[in-house]
């Protein structure tokens, strides 16, 4: 074998490990995801107790929930609706 051709083996095994091992990582996270899938399907809530939810993801949610009420009201369909509904009430 010459130099070139060893070196082409060992590449084809680095990348055969690396893509086994980001294989493996992925369907960890596949199988995590499809498990906390059918959890909230089976349950509607991905816990029954909110007061198990710690302080910090209680805050972390109020903001992400705020952040998707201020996008909606300052968008076209929200402001549409609030015209149709001042123009319903005269």
């Amino acid at each position: 074998m010459t130099t070139n051709e060893v070196c082409d083996v060992s590449e084809e095994l680095n990348t055969d490990i690396s893509s086994s091992s980001f294989d493996v990582i992925l369907n960890k996270k596949i199988a995590e995801i499809n498990e906390l899938y059918e959890l909230k399907t089976r349950n509607k809530k991905l816990t029954n107790n909110v007061n198990e939810i710690n302080f910090m993801d209680k805050q972390l949610y109020n903001k992400i929930n705020a952040a998707i009420d201020k996008k909606y009201k300052e968008s076209k369909q929200y402001k549409k609706k609030c015209e149709n509904e001042v123009q319903s009430a005269m």
